[in-house]
């Protein structure tokens, strides 16, 4: 019998800067949970008479991780250690300073750039950026998931020389293109390429159908499938076939993935009153 799963806990420090920022956070906080994290977040866990500066102290030293979401108003506040954030930002580098590994604070860039929102303490790490919309917010939304749940990219494992050592690499190559007679494969850069270029140059046949061939002949459980096909059916929405891979892929995908949302969001703009996506979408909403 499989373990039972235990989602991560993670505590959320930012600054009461304004509404819409605080609302803001609430949104990403509520997504993470429906994603599978347990977030700590001050919104639901605080009430009236409670001691403030007990429940930071708990929440930064229990949690698995803590999510620093850095502006401007959270830098200035957390160097000059004002406020509560000054306070979080006491305990955050008091559990550094006693071993607390440093991954366990993860950054992520709201507002402003990164030299004037991260606190000092902070500049020196790699944050993730949630100030993109579309793609590039879907993109780095999945990696801090990913990274949440311990399951990021690893690199493969090293294998054997594909000739012998002895053997000059330039003659091999001349080799390897006499006898080849299939398509080599493009190189791992290739998708985002197709990606850049289908969101940024005007409408391109030969591009569009570069980017069917890859879809055509790639994995779709290749993370940049979902990528490349949202970018495609952007372009070209009147593409019965590309709307089919869509639909194949959603179905052949468990909804946990980060991108099922974005592809079905995408069918649905194309085909609103579509009986099967509308299914599947209150499939999603009735799962948990």
């Amino acid at each position: 019998m499989a373990d039972a799963f235990s989602p991560p806990k993670l505590f959320v420090s930012y600054a009461w800067e304004n509404r819409e920022h605080r609302l803001w956070v609430k949104e990403i906080a509520v997504r993470l949970r429906l994603d599978g994290v347990e977030v700590l977040l001050d919104q639901w866990e605080l009430a009236p008479g409670d001691e403030l500066t007990a429940f930071m102290e708990k929440a930064v030293r229990d949690s698995d991780a803590v999510l620093v979401v850095c502006t401007p108003v959270y830098k200035a506040k957390a160097d000059t250690r004002a406020g509560g954030v000054g306070y979080e930002g006491s305990v955050m580098t008091a559990e550094l300073a006693t071993g607390a590994p440093r991954r366990k604070f993860i950054p992520v860039l709201r507002r402003g750039e990164w030299k004037d929102s991260a606190p000092s303490w902070l500049l020196g790490s790699v944050y993730v950026d949630l100030r993109a919309t579309g793609l590039e917010l879907e993109e780095a939304y999945s990696d801090l998931l990913n990274t949440l749940h311990g399951r990021r990219e690893a690199a493969p494992p090293v294998g054997s020389p594909p000739f012998p050592m002895s053997q000059p690499s330039e003659d091999l190559f001349e080799e390897s293109d006499t006898r080849s007679t299939g398509t080599p494969d493009p190189p791992e850069e290739y998708p985002f390429i197709l990606v850049r270029m289908l969101r940024t140059v005007a409408y391109d046949p030969e591009t569009i159908e570069l980017a069917r061939g890859w879809l055509l002949r790639s994995d779709p459980e290749t993370p940049s499938w979902s990528h490349v096909w949202n970018a495609l059916i952007h372009v070209s929405p009147g593409d019965h076939e590309i709307l089919e891979l869509g639909r194949h892929w959603l179905l052949q995908t468990e909804p946990g993935n980060p991108a099922w949302t974005y592809v079905w969001n995408a069918l649905m703009e194309v085909v609103p009153n579509d009986p099967e996506l509308q299914e599947l979408g209150r499939r999603w909403l009735l799962r948990g």
